[in-house]
């Protein structure tokens, strides 16, 4: 589970947040304190002469907490409106916002506030004409849209009599921690939701490059390597397009006839090597039908044809080459270097799309001997991530397709494999390696940003065992009190409530809720631990602002 980290640095932040709140005049009222002060935001009238009432609407974006007296028809009140974009836990800064008021009766009045009396609080003052039940809808527009927000009904009375006589709900018993507070740490809170969750077995992987998706230039003769033309040599790092020139090899004039027969020889040997793997393949795919072979070996024989069909091109591509010797236009090409002899010469191209990940150390006019390694270029657009499960494990893997890497001392976001993710799973292993006692399970991903690279270790979670729908919630929601995991639940605007947990699987960012926790309810995902310290801080107020 998340271990949240105790440091002084996050004690000192707190510490501040508590003297800039009682700074500005936030006081420590009783704890009946809506029942009975005038909204608890001081405008004028005795503290015992009102009762008030509050909500906390969780909607389209937009957290709002509110409060105001109990309204008497014909009569003005103040609704105190603490508007919170629950994306980033902060106040609104500017804007208007419009209330639409509508009662039972059919009666209707629209107000607008042009912007906020303070950073993130409104303070609208209505008056509803006729006493009863009033519809409330509040405006807020939003990067070109409106976003409507239903607030509960709001009771209006006939007469402060009728107040008097009106019994009013408790506000919810809790931790306070006050809007001043949760808008300077960004305090974000999550619903509770059932979610689909399946455990994992957590295990080391690599990450591969996928087969074909790099590739060596070499000198397919013996000769003088020069350049491309007119274009400079590759470097390193370079993106460079399947088909470009990236140097060329002259060959010796004296050698150039035994090379030719060479040349021709690796053709018909080739194409033969070819024919064999398609007639291969043919038969692994027969065979396959009636489950006589494996997935793994017919990918194989796949593979196995490309590699024929690219060593025939490459063979292919040399014998024309040669055929082109005679006539090559190349030295008009050439570079103007002195040095480097003139005549004939073969291109070098890119068999791949990709990155030039390695590149020769072979000087200009340098003699190649044949078969020379001169590039390495890796398209890494798309690898493979190889697990390795443990023979013990094996028998447990059930849910293969469900799976998800971690990137260590990177970042500790999950990054899913399949469904409404990019990638799939390739490969699941059909024996256990004698040596490591392991057997590999191998899945093929989409390289967002280049984050994965080749050789790289990762962590990989393969799904074990039955789907399960729990309620769960974020890991970052979980702190540890002692050695017992808990969440804060959002019972209210400003108050909280401990809750211990009893926790089980997780999957990815999110862990299962066996008990502590109701579907529906709101916890705190970021912030938690400064209202833990809220809670163990005798210096803190309760419940109160001075608008």
């Amino acid at each position: 589970m998340t271990q949240l980290k105790q440091n002084a640095g996050t004690c000192l932040l707190l510490t501040s947040l508590s003297l800039a709140v009682m700074a500005s005049g936030c006081r420590q009222p009783s704890s009946d304190s809506h029942d009975a002060q005038e909204s608890g935001h001081g405008h004028g009238r005795a503290a015992h002469a009102e009762k008030s009432a509050g909500f906390t609407v969780w909607e389209d974006q937009y957290e709002i907490f509110g409060e105001h007296r109990l309204p008497v028809a014909g009569r003005p009140v103040t609704l105190v409106m603490h508007v919170t974009d629950m994306r980033h836990g902060s106040p609104r800064q500017k804007g208007p916002i419009r209330l639409v008021m509508r009662s039972k009766a059919g009666r209707s009045q629209d107000h607008k506030e042009s912007k906020p009396s303070r950073t993130g609080i409104y303070l609208p003052e209505v008056t509803f004409p006729t006493a009863g039940k009033w519809e409330v809808t509040l405006h807020i527009p939003t990067e070109g849209r409106q976003c409507k927000i239903s607030l509960p009904p709001i009771r209006v009375f006939s007469d402060h009599e009728a107040v008097h006589q009106a019994s009013v709900k408790p506000p919810p018993d809790g931790l306070a921690f006050l809007k001043e507070q949760q808008w300077k740490v960004g305090l974000l809170t999550e619903e509770v939701e059932a979610r689909s969750l399946v455990e994992h077995l957590e295990v080391s992987a690599e990450v591969k490059p996928k087969p074909g998706s790099i590739a060596k230039v070499t000198s397919p003769v013996a000769g003088m390597f020069v350049p491309p033309g007119r274009e400079v040599l590759p470097k390193l790092g370079q993106q460079v397009e399947r088909g470009m020139t990236l140097a060329r090899v002259r060959p010796i004039a004296s050698e150039m006839a035994q090379q030719v027969v060479e040349a021709e020889a690796n053709v018909k040997r080739s194409k033969l090597e070819l024919e064999q793997a398609r007639r291969s393949l043919k038969r692994v795919k027969r065979l396959a039908k009636v489950e006589a072979k494996s997935e793994r070996e017919l990918e194989v024989a796949r593979f196995e044809l490309e590699s024929a069909k690219s060593k025939y091109e490459a063979a292919r591509a040399v014998q024309r080459a040669y055929e082109q010797l005679g006539t090559s236009e190349s030295d008009k090409e050439a570079s103007a270097d002195a040095s480097v002899p003139r005549g004939p010469s073969i291109a070098l191209k890119a068999p791949i799309t990709g990155t030039v990940i390695e590149q020769p150390d072979t000087a200009l006019g340098e003699y190649l001997p044949e078969k020379r390694s001169l590039y390495t270029i890796l398209d890494a657009e798309t690898v493979r991530i190889k697990g390795h499960i443990p023979e013990a494990k094996i028998g447990e893997i059930g849910a293969p397709q469900r799976a998800y890497y971690e990137v260590p001392g990177v970042s500790q976001e999950p990054h899913f494999i399949g469904g409404d993710h990019p990638g799939k799973l390739v490969h699941l292993g059909e024996r256990v390696d004698s040596t490591t006692r392991t057997t590999p399970i191998i899945y093929e991903v989409k390289n967002e940003r280049g984050r994965l690279r080749p050789g790289q270790a990762v962590t990989l979670h393969v799904g074990v065992g039955e789907e399960a729908e729990t309620p769960a919630i974020p890991a970052s929601a979980i702190i540890q009190i002692g050695q017992q995991p808990a969440a804060f639940v959002q019972l209210g605007g400003e108050t909280f409530e401990k809750r211990f947990l009893k926790l089980g699987i997780r999957e990815g960012s999110y862990v299962e809720v066996r008990s502590g926790l109701r579907v529906g309810e709101r916890v705190v995902t970021k912030g938690a631990y400064l209202v833990r310290l809220a809670e163990t801080s005798s210096g803190l107020p309760s419940h109160g602002h001075s608008h």
